[in-house]
């Protein structure tokens, strides 16, 4: 069997026998899966590091556009630094 398989099992009978009684269970019969694999896992909210490479990111593909897609990695690194200072 599956893990999704057995996860959904596990889903559809949790609020009646709980799930560690379930696994113990599917243990003992052969099929192995911990308690904690059938916790359904949270989205996490965005790092600080990947909104601020995102908006980097955007800003770089901006400078790049603006002239006519030719600079090359090192002008697209530095162009962004000399427009903002010169603000």
């Amino acid at each position: 069997m599956t893990t999704g398989v057995l996860v959904a099992y596990i889903d559809e009978h949790r609020a009646r026998f709980g799930v560690e009684p379930i696994c113990e269970v599917l243990t003992e019969a052969g099929t192995k899966i911990a308690p904690r694999r059938t916790t359904p896992r949270r989205p996490r909210p965005a790092s600080a590091r990947s909104v601020t490479d995102a908006a980097t990111t955007e800003v770089i593909r901006t400078v790049h556009e603006q002239n006519y897609g030719v600079y090359g990695v090192r002008r697209r690194r530095l162009s962004p630094r000399r427009t903002s200072t010169a603000d």
